[in-house]
């Protein structure tokens, strides 16, 4: 009579824990899906709000980390786990989880600054000390930054606020200098008159300021031919390796040498 007493406790206790632990597992499963969902929601809700897109997707980023905190504070919860104990712990602790966090905190500080003074934003073209490229997110803790070369790289944002950021996209227009060293036995105008004739046909060029052809300094790299011309930031780059190819041929066509040391 005790054994079926104690084996109907048994089944009676292991149902109650398999509920348990179901209800757990069903609260945890729909409150994941719940905010993954309302990741969409509040990304959809700052763009009819016109939010700029870097502070929309940082905003986002913390306000899924604190739901998902409270999902799980609320899952051990249920599971039996006194949270008033955790949390007691936890303020004891405090001063070593502080200092184990410093360098958390202090990227999570570099966002929040980032996102305040804009020096960037998504998109735009920056160099960071040896790092350039296009940057791709403001994360939490890290900014991301894609190279021409399509690398990905996570620089944290705690760094950024002790290194000299240069902005590429930030001003419409950018100034592009380009020096070709030629022969000092070149004709230097005829070969200024064949360097503006490429610049005035491109027609990307902007003409306000008007293109400049002119003689540098001589020195020991050869006669330098320089070139000042301004054009939008976006066609920087596409604009300069026209330049260049163009003049390499037309300087072949007409035999003239650019002077690579020597004489």
């Amino acid at each position: 009579m005790n054994g079926m007493l104690i084996f109907k406790n048994f089944t009676t206790y292991l149902s109650l824990r398999l509920e348990a632990i179901a209800g757990v597992l069903l609260v945890a499963s729909v409150g994941w899906l719940i905010i993954k969902r309302l990741e969409g929601v509040i990304l959809k809700a700052f763009v009819k709000m016109r939010l700029d897109s870097t502070l929309s997707i940082f905003l986002k980023n913390l306000i899924s980390i604190l739901l998902k905190v409270i999902l799980f504070m609320t899952v051990l919860s249920m599971a039996g786990v006194k949270i008033a104990s955790i949390l007691a712990v936890l303020g004891a602790a405090s001063l070593a989880l502080g200092l184990s966090l410093q360098s958390s905190l202090s990227n999570i500080a570099g966002g929040v600054i980032l996102l305040a003074i804009r020096p960037f934003r998504v998109g735009d073209v920056i160099e960071i000390g040896v790092f350039s490229g296009k940057v791709h997110a403001i994360q939490i803790f890290n900014t991301v930054i894609k190279t021409a070369d399509n690398k990905t790289i996570f620089i944290p944002n705690a760094k950024l606020m002790g290194e000299s950021i240069t902005n590429a996209s930030i001003e419409s227009k950018r100034r592009l200098d380009i020096t070709f060293p030629v022969s000092p036995n070149t004709d230097i105008k005829k070969a200024k008159g064949l360097i503006q004739e490429i610049l005035n046909k491109n027609e990307d060029i902007v003409r306000d300021p008007e293109p400049v052809v002119y003689i540098g300094e001589w020195g020991q790299a050869g006669l330098p031919i320089g070139i000042r011309v301004w054009c939008k930031s976006a066609d920087y780059l596409a604009i300069k390796q026209d330049v260049i190819e163009s003049v390499k041929a037309v300087f072949d066509d007409n035999s003239i040498q650019i002077f690579v040391g020597g004489g």
